[in-house]
């Protein structure tokens, strides 16, 4: 449990130059530039990558990995978030779904998990987040799902998301790409989540992560704040719109509850 914690505390934090340079990228609007280029070794993803287990050795290692680490993990990190979840009502009755969540954090995607349970959910991420080691073991047993620029290795993920969002699973994008630390505004979004959603017939969840200041924010602009996340209104296609009119008016109806949500929690003004 000491090492749980400490893996945690590890990874929520960030640094003086990492806000740095999100105050200077934002002020030159590259709002989806990743901040850590320091890329640690890791595994590539091909035609023949195994997303999920496939015999019952693999599957009992992945049970055990959840039920003693990853759960563990989930628990202690939204422990040092204090994580609040609101708007639990809009997931009544929907059994698979994209979920679409502004990236504002190492570990947001536990918030979103705690957020979401008891649903199984699923995360997106770039290839080169497919680490190797013991983290890289963890993320993968917590449903990471690493893409590729290969075009033989997006058909195999494609066809491992379809599986899964037919199984009645959630499979959740960081749309804005990069992860800005506690960034409180919504970023400009890419549209490949909407046209995984549209191409499997699944409605979209706007998931919207803000923050409370805590006693330890306070004293310093490093310290961990307290996560609110917020669940959103389900975005669905429409019947009279083209695929790619229902991608660009599904991100639009998200990127306004964002901001909804980001006036709405911070009693200030969206900046034109």
């Amino acid at each position: 449990m000491n090492k749980i914690k400490e893996y945690v505390n590890m990874l929520a934090k960030t640094d003086e130059q990492t806000l740095a340079k999100i105050a200077e990228y934002e002020k030159e609007g590259k709002f989806n530039e990743h901040l850590d280029t320091n890329i640690a070794p890791y595994i590539p993803v091909d035609k023949d990558y195994k997303y999920l287990p496939t015999n019952i050795f693999a599957k009992t290692k992945r049970a055990l990995q959840t039920a003693f680490i990853i759960k563990p993990f989930c628990k202690e990190t939204n422990k040092l978030f204090q994580t609040e979840v609101v708007g639990k009502e809009n997931l009544k009755c929907i059994k698979s779904a994209i979920v679409v969540c502004n990236h504002v954090n190492k570990l947001d995607c536990m918030a979103v998990r705690y957020a979401l349970a008891p649903k199984k959910v699923y995360f997106t991420a770039a290839e080169f987040n497919n680490m190797q080691g013991f983290l890289g073991d963890m993320m993968r047993a917590g449903g990471l799902l690493p893409m590729s620029q290969n075009f033989s290795a997006q058909k195999n993920f494609l066809q491992a998301t379809t599986k899964l969002l037919q199984s009645k699973n959630f499979i959740t994008f960081f749309p804005e790409r990069a992860e800005w630390w506690c960034y409180e505004k919504p970023r400009p979004q890419f549209d490949g989540a909407y046209k995984m959603a549209v191409q499997n017939n699944v409605p979209v969840i706007p998931v919207f992560i803000t923050f409370r200041g805590t006693e330890e924010s306070r004293k310093s602009p490093l310290g961990i704040k307290q996560f609110v996340v917020h669940i959103l209104k389900p975005i669905v296609a429409s019947s009279k719109l083209t695929a790619k009119e229902n991608v660009k008016v599904m991100k639009e109806d998200c990127e306004k509850q964002w901001w909804q949500t980001y006036e709405k929690f911070y009693h200030k003004k969206r900046e034109v």
